[in-house]
C-alpha cells in the first residue's frame, strides 16, 4: 500500500483520536470508580504494541468486575471489545456502551438535567 499525504493524515489522526479517548476512558475509571490506574503510565503503555493489548485487556476486565458488581445486565465481553480495538474506532462504541450502562447504574446519568437546544428564531 503506497502511502499518500491524505492516508498518512488519517492514519495520524485516529491515532491521536484513539489515545486521547483511551486517556479519557482511563481517568474516568480512575476517578469515578476508584480503579488504580495511572492514565499517564496507561497512554505510555499504549504506545507498546503487546503491552499495551494486555494492558487493555486488563483494563477492560476491570471494567467488566465493575458492571457484575454494579448489576448491569449485559456485561462486558473484554475479548469482543479488545479485538476490534485493533482495528481503530472499531471497539470504541462497544465499550462506549458499557461505560455509559455503568455510569447510568451508578447515577451519574439519572440525575443529570437534559435540557434541549432551542433553535435559534432568524
Amino acid at each position: 500500500m503506497k502511502y499518500t499525504k491524505f492516508k498518512t493524515k488519517v492514519i495520524c489522526t485516529l491515532t491521536i483520536y484513539f489515545l486521547v479517548w483511551r486517556h479519557a476512558v482511563v481517568k474516568g475509571l480512575r476517578d469515578d470508580f476508584g480503579l488504580q490506574l495511572d492514565p499517564g503510565r496507561e497512554l505510555l503503555l499504549a504506545f507498546v504494541p503487546i503491552v499495551g493489548i494486555v494492558r487493555w485487556h486488563f483494563i477492560l476486565t476491570q471494567v467488566k468486575a465493575l458492571e457484575e458488581r454494579a448489576g448491569v445486565p449485559k456485561v462486558i465481553s473484554p475479548i469482543r471489545a479488545l479485538f476490534p480495538s485493533g482495528i481503530w474506532f472499531g471497539g470504541g462504541p462497544y465499550v462506549n456502551k458499557h461505560l455509559n450502562a455503568l455510569y447510568a447504574t451508578q447515577g451519574t446519568f439519572a440525575n443529570a438535567a437534559f435540557q434541549p437546544i432551542q433553535a435559534a428564531a432568524y
